[in-house]
């Protein structure tokens, strides 16, 4: 009877861990992020009462599977690097072999198929809010 017992509690232990996917799973791989977004719009706290301003500026962002990011201007690479995201919070690691890595973390305001907002709060408490479309 014992070893009925212990066979019915290791294969239920290997049933839940085997059988049961993890939520904590950091993979991008499905993402709402992932794509080509354009800029479109942006929004400063200190300036023009913190309305939108709709910009024609040629910049794009391409968030990939694997965790890195294209930053293009005028269809042109200008930078790159690594993101994440946790929660409501967008992490991005800015490479550059000239002026060294930056992080900033934006708030993820807005995240759906067709537009993308994020917030960069600083240290006195104004911020800067941008927002982009799916391309």
């Amino acid at each position: 009877m014992k070893n009925k017992n212990l066979l019915f509690v290791l294969l239920a232990t290997l049933f839940i861990f085997t059988g049961c996917s993890s939520d904590d799973d950091s993979s991008n791989n499905n993402s709402p992020i992932l794509g080509t977004w354009s800029y479109n719009a942006y929004k400063v706290s200190y300036w023009n009462d913190g309305n939108w301003i709709y910009d024609v500026e040629p910049i794009t962002l391409e968030f990939s599977s694997n965790g890195t990011f294209i930053y293009r201007y005028d269809g042109e690479i200008d930078g790159g690097g690594t993101w994440s995201i946790s929660g409501d919070a967008l992490t991005m690691t800015y490479n550059d072999e000239e002026w060294g890595d930056e992080t900033i973390i934006y708030e993820l305001v807005l995240l759906n198929n067709t537009t993308l907002r994020i917030k960069e709060t600083f240290d006195d408490g104004e911020w800067v809010m941008e927002e982009f479309i799916r391309e």
